[in-house]
């Protein structure tokens, strides 16, 4: 896996205010938590997922108003990082510039989205959090496989299902699935 920095420490541990976990990984110069019901949170969320392109590819993420991005980053704040995963991706200056949204979909197959900051798509931000998290999943985890599915017109993800290792598995008339094999 390229591009990847040294995972430097991870740890999951019980909220102590709301249900679900907690979980960070180190990834150089980039954290992925899990989501917090925090002022924060919401408004960081809220600035990545009000985005025509969201909308668009990743429309259960989208966040027309504040109020549904407060709604949005409750419930990911309740994830178990067990069953589902909502990982925020913060940089080192403490801004969340993206997100990681998995969810177990059967016994061993995650399926994924992810979410980006339009400022901060290009930079291989992504690819370091997503190859960060397979690696984690790996060594943590008994999933065999994620799961991605990707309208064709988003070249952006389709690249970035590439550099991760992903094969297509499946096409359909408007988006490709694709699969990466964790073991």
């Amino acid at each position: 896996m390229e591009n990847l920095p040294k995972l430097l420490k991870y740890a999951i541990m019980k909220k102590s205010k709301i249900g679900g976990a907690s979980m960070i990984i180190h990834a150089g110069s980039y954290i992925l938590r899990s989501f917090e019901y925090t002022e924060k949170d919401i408004k960081n969320f809220y600035e990545i997922s009000h985005n025509a392109e969201v909308k668009k590819y990743v429309p259960y993420a989208y966040s027309k108003n504040y109020d549904e991005a407060k709604e949005t980053v409750e419930a990911y704040s309740e994830g178990d990082c067990k069953n589902d995963f909502y990982l925020c991706i913060q940089d080192k200056n403490g801004e969340v510039v993206g997100a990681i949204i998995a969810v177990r979909m059967i016994t061993t197959v995650l399926d994924v989205s992810v979410l980006i900051a339009t400022k901060h798509r290009g930079k291989g931000i992504m690819q370091i959090a997503m190859n960060s998290f397979i690696i984690w999943l790996k060594n943590n985890t008994n999933y065999t496989q994620l799961s991605l599915v990707i309208e064709k017109s988003n070249n952006s993800s389709k690249r970035l299902a590439e550099k991760i290792g992903a094969k297509i598995v499946k096409e359909f008339p408007n988006n490709k699935k694709y699969q990466i094999r964790i073991r």
